[in-house]
């Protein structure tokens, strides 16, 4: 039995539009998030059958999905344990007043969203608690049922330690909701409707070329709390654009802007607000991580010594230990905390799961995540190893042969393609516009195809993004 829940981050409020810290403050949507509230009707109808509505006790919660509930004539049922973090001192205060008033308690908030605390409110970890009791008990009154649950970020963000219970993600036999789907609905709902118009990082008609290779058009944009994957085959153009990105290599053309400023622009200040881990994790061989913090807290301007040392302490690095002494997924682990700790606003990481074993790349995943969480931090991960894009992008970005071939929402892309197996002498009979690429076997072929444009008596497999590597990479054109 199936039971799907879908999170919606409420639209953009009055709150957001001014950058006031709103709480349990009951603050209307903004004109945008009005307009949002629509857009999410018109998205739902197209994809689900909704069969129950609930809802924060907070207008701004309700009124993004009132359209949808108005729609197909369901009731919204509001539920208190839902609602927004309980702001205490800070709730009707900008965000840098808080920064200026309570500098101390909002560092450690801004950093650490955890078991860090509103001063005279909740912390994350209250709000998660509560709020995971409450989506246990609608799960539990609508087995096999779809149900929209509009509340605020704290309720639709996971805390890693409630991953890995498996409350929000696919439970086992004995799980009150056999599928917990809180995926692609929660991501983009509640990344979207934040109302930022500016992306993290624009990548806009890039072009390099070399002697035995050429990258062309390359567009696409990272936006502020996403994920994006970009991954092709060896020698597509991934590590071309980062380095691009990182200032290493000098574009051919285009533009690559970071908050709406050219990369080769950008102040020291602003430069450190990027993050990056390479995939060979290069750090000081002979220095100690004691060693490495106290070099690192002199180079930025912004360095979080007690979030680097909490990291360090929870992945179990031995701070009096020579770096060459780590092992690889201990060095991966350590160069990831240093790119975390310096106030980064997007993380550039190229293979940084490579060679791990899997419960390493799972703790690495866990923490970009979290990283992306707050809906402002952003990350481009470039790897081959498409199970872990598939579990944490939000979009992907494949290249081919130096072009942009596939880009969109992941889970969109997942379901739009699906793969096809059949005779060989039928493909010729089929719509051009609907192949992707032809994979000839010795029984027939497999075919990539737009899920839409195929007839619908022939029988598939969804795609994943495997399937988009294999044939890209072996497949031809029809």
């Amino acid at each position: 039995m199936k039971t799907t829940l879908l999170f919606v981050r409420h639209g953009q409020s009055i709150a957001n539009e001014n950058g006031i810290f709103a709480g349990h403050l009951d603050v209307p949507l903004s004109e945008l998030g009005q307009k949002q509230a629509v857009e999410l009707k018109d998205y739902l109808l197209s994809r689900y059958k909704i069969d129950a509505i609930y809802s924060s006790d907070l207008s701004r919660a309700y009124a993004t999905v009132l359209p949808t509930a108005e729609a197909i004539k369901i009731p919204i049922q509001k539920d208190t344990a839902l609602r927004e973090i309980d702001g205490g001192k800070w709730e009707g205060m900008l965000q840098k007043e808080i920064a200026v008033e309570y500098p101390q308690d909002y560092a450690v908030w801004h950093n650490n969203t955890g078991l860090s605390r509103c001063t005279g409110g909740e912390s994350m970890q209250e709000v998660q608690s509560r709020g995971i009791a409450a989506v246990e008990r609608i799960a539990n009154k609508h087995l096999g049922q779809t149900v929209l649950i509009a509340t605020q970020s704290g309720i639709c963000q996971p805390s890693k330690s409630q991953r890995n219970a498996g409350k929000y993600s696919k439970g086992g036999a004995d799980s009150p909701a056999n599928e917990y789907d809180a995926s692609r609905l929660s991501r983009i709902c509640r990344r979207s409707c934040r109302g930022r118009t500016m992306e993290r990082l624009t990548v806009n008609n890039f072009s390099k070329k070399y002697a035995s290779f050429t990258a062309e058009n390359i567009s696409f944009a990272v936006k502020p709390g996403s994920i994006v994957g970009l991954i092709g085959e060896n020698g597509a153009g991934k590590s071309t654009v980062i380095k691009s990105i990182l200032g290493l290599v000098q574009p051919g053309g285009g533009d690559i802007l970071f908050d709406g400023r050219p990369i080769n622009s950008l102040t020291t200040a602003q430069r450190q607000q990027i993050a990056f881990v390479m995939d060979n994790a290069a750090l000081p061989a002979e220095l100690t991580v004691l060693m490495l913090e106290k070099a690192l807290r002199k180079i930025y301007l912004t360095w979080n010594r007690d979030r680097f040392f909490g990291l360090v302490k929870q992945w179990e690095l031995p701070q009096d230990r020579q770096i060459k002494k780590f092992s690889k997924g201990m060095k991966m682990k350590l160069a990831i905390i240093c790119a975390l700790c310096h106030g980064s606003r997007l993380l550039v990481l190229d293979e940084p799961t490579g060679g791990l074993d899997p419960v390493v790349r799972n703790e690495i995943l866990d923490l970009m995540y979290d990283y992306s969480g707050d809906g402002d931090r952003a990350i481009l991960l470039s790897s081959h190893i498409t199970a872990d894009l598939e579990k944490i992008c939000d979009y992907i970005v494949y290249l081919h042969k130096g072009k942009v071939a596939v880009a969109g929402e992941k889970d969109l892309l997942l379901e739009q393609f699906a793969v096809y197996g059949m005779d060989y002498k039928y493909i010729s009979e089929l719509d051009k516009n609907a192949v992707v690429r032809v994979i000839k076997r010795d029984y027939g072929a497999d075919i990539l195809a737009h899920k839409a444009k195929m007839p619908k008596e022939f029988s598939y497999r969804p795609a994943s993004l495997d399937d988009f590597m294999l044939f890209f990479s072996k497949g031809e054109e029809l």
